[in-house]
């Protein structure tokens, strides 16, 4: 054979089975997963999870507190760790945002888990009798802690008003067993730069061995201004046979018909913000009466929080308390990491 009849051969051969192998289906990769993407509608931080339409926000902090309490003669200084750690999800619906948060605080114990969707949440959250919201890490008027609920936010004008039923024995009233649950409303609306809110509560204290029902009620207002990087908050409030409402450092029952306290407290809390430091000023006082025996407290605090880098908080308070004409000199820090 030809030297170039077999170069035409060979070049007819190697054309033919490249034309074989074009028609051959091409073996395709894994697909690449499907990266996690922002979701700007429910704010900064949310990401989708993949796969679904529900997007999710972590948050929280590790920090330490230091405190130094002078006590008679000797100066008490300790130190103890802490966490917080937040999970958010959130995703739209027919019916509204359907929401559910779980928050955990110092240790493995939930702090708050509770599901919203549209006006309506139910499950451990923050009650909406707290109005005061003063104070940073150890001082403050932070008078309810978060207990089980079932809430129903209506809109009325430009205003929020939520209604509801709370949990009465262990969370509104020390140790007490409350017989029904309470009754909760609240309304809070902003006028220029004033954000004005106010809550009622029905308690009804009631001990296992008491065949009578004591009736106890609660009234909190407070009302914020803003200007610039200054605000002024202004709270009082007032309470009877229903004192946690008012005030968390109170130790007096109201356990039967016959033991009713009563109360009141107020206080008002400056901050500003200088240069990169935020600073405030916060005096509180409550006093709480049951027969013959009253209680009083006071305190005046004076607290900051500066950033040298973000996600990274020191936060110091100096705090002076009066309990029934005893007082104390407390000095705190805060050594925070954001995330």
């Amino acid at each position: 054979m030809k030297l170039s009849t077999l170069l035409l051969s060979s070049a007819a051969l190697v054309v033919a089975s490249s034309a074989y192998a074009a028609d051959l289906p091409a073996k395709k990769g894994a697909p690449a997963a499907k990266a996690a993407t922002g979701c700007p509608a429910f704010g900064a931080g949310f990401f989708s999870i993949p796969g679904g339409d529900t997007c999710i926000k972590f948050s929280g902090s590790v920090y330490t507190d230091g405190t130094l309490a002078p006590a008679a003669s000797s100066n008490v200084f300790s130190m103890a760790a802490g966490y917080a750690f937040t999970a958010d999800a959130r995703n739209n619906t027919d019916m509204g945002t359907l929401r559910s948060v779980a928050t955990w605080k110092g240790s493995t114990n939930m702090d708050k888990a509770y599901v919203q969707l549209g006006g309506l949440s139910v499950g451990k959250q923050d009650a909406i009798t707290k109005v005061y919201g003063a104070g940073l890490n150890t001082s403050g008027a932070d008078y309810d802690n978060p207990g089980t609920s079932l809430y129903y936010t209506m809109p009325l004008g430009a205003a929020n008003f939520p209604v509801g039923v709370a949990n009465g024995g262990d969370t509104n009233n020390g140790s007490d067993i409350s017989k029904n649950p309470d009754l909760q409303a609240a309304i809070g609306t902003s006028v220029g730069a004033v954000s004005l809110k106010a809550a009622i509560a029905s308690h009804d204290a009631h001990n296992s061995g008491d065949t009578a029902s004591a009736q106890g009620y609660a009234a909190l207002a407070s009302a914020t201004a803003k200007l610039g990087d200054v605000s002024l908050l202004v709270f009082g409030g007032t309470a009877t046979a229903a004192s946690a409402y008012m005030s968390g450092s109170s130790t007096l029952s109201d356990v039967s018909a016959s033991a009713r306290s009563s109360g009141s407290s107020w206080g008002v809390q400056g901050t500003a913000k200088l240069g990169g430091v935020d600073v405030g000023l916060l005096t509180t006082s409550a006093s709480v009466s049951l027969g013959t025996s009253t209680q009083t407290y006071n305190q005046t605090a004076l607290f900051a929080s500066f950033s040298p880098v973000k996600g990274f908080r020191i936060d110091p308070e100096y705090i002076i308390g009066d309990a029934n004409g005893t007082k104390t000199y407390n000095t705190y820090v805060r050594i925070a990491r954001d995330f």
